[in-house]
Parts: C-alpha cells; structure tokens; sequence
C-alpha cells in the first residue's frame, strides 16, 4: 500500500470508510421499534478519529467519488475508476497511483461493510 504509512493507517482508511457506509451509526435496535416497546435506545455518540497526513489525500478523494459507483444487479460493485482517474489528472496529483491506491482500500472496505449490512 504505496500511499499510506503502513498497515496502522489502512486501519483508519477501513474505518473512514465503514463510517461512511454506516453514517457514523453503530448497530442497534431501531429507536422506533425500541419505542414502541417502551425502551430509550441512547442517541449514539459521533466518531472522531486522525487520519495520517499521508492519507489524507485518499481520504478526500474516495468522499469525492462517493456517487460514481458502478451498480449491478442494484448491488454497488465498485468505484468508476474512470472518474477517480479523471479527478485525478484534473487535479493534477502528482502521485495518482498512490492516491488511487488509498482510495481502493476505502472502497473494499466499503463493499465489505455494505455487504454484512445487507446480508
């Protein structure tokens, strides 16, 4: 993984992106349902964490291709690489290859929690 410092910062890079899958919102009952039942489900508390300079690039380019999903079968099955690579040259990154690959592990690790979300 050529654009983040190690496998610590793919940690954070899989955790920004299973944010962004689940809206920061941890698992749990549904607070209507809880209601219904007379139980206060807790409003659950927002997420913050550091995202390495290095990876900060990726970081932003995968929330800015976060509507280019190619979709099958109403399943999403992967990010428009040529929309990532378009922003990309537009932006003139100088190291694409290494943004591009930050922004690859964002999107398995989206797939994979919109996935056990959805099964």
């Amino acid at each position: 993984m050529a654009g983040i410092a190690g496998k610590g910062q793919a940690k954070k890079l899989i955790e920004a992106a299973e944010l962004w899958v689940t809206g920061g919102q941890q698992q749990g009952p549904d607070p209507a349902e809880a209601a219904a039942l007379g139980v206060i489900v807790p409003k659950p508390e927002v997420q913050f964490f550091d995202i390495h300079p290095d990876a900060e690039k990726g970081v932003q380019m995968f929330l800015r291709c976060c509507t280019q999903w190619r979709v099958s079968d109403g399943r999403r099955i992967g990010l428009d690489y040529g929309v990532v690579l378009s922003l990309l040259s537009l932006e003139q990154e100088p190291n694409p290859l290494e943004v591009l690959e930050d922004v690859r592990v964002m999107e398995d690790a989206a797939l994979a929690k919109l996935a056990e979300l959805t099964a």
